[in-house]
């Protein structure tokens, strides 16, 4: 949190912090970082970028379908390395084995 307001602009301090809010249950301060991240889209870097950020918040709230929407996302704009990012980064573990997530990303290689 004291990154993210240290430098307001770090999409990666901004992130972690939803993402911690998501893991605490805090669904309004994790929504207010998907809300800035949905206004910041970024490019694809090795963590995916914030439509995989907002995929890890909303996986993590339980909401597998808009995570697996924001990840089908991110593929069709051009993240081609899913399947070998994505089967382990943290906030996605309630995807794993779910079908539609699996049939985005492909067998992990």
């Amino acid at each position: 949190e004291r990154l993210a307001a240290a430098s307001p602009g770090w999409l990666e301090a901004r992130a972690r912090v939803g993402l911690q809010a998501a893991r605490h249950g805090d669904r309004a301060s994790a929504a207010a970082v998907d809300a800035w991240l949905a206004a910041h889209q970024t490019p694809f870097g090795i963590d995916g970028g914030s439509l995989i950020w907002r995929a890890r918040i909303a996986a993590r709230l339980g909401d597998r379908d808009r995570a697996v929407g924001f990840v089908r996302e991110a593929v069709a704009r051009g993240f081609h390395n899913a399947a070998l990012v994505l089967h382990s980064l943290d906030g996605l573990e309630s995807l794993r084995g779910y079908p539609p997530f699996e049939a985005v990303i492909g067998p992990r290689d």
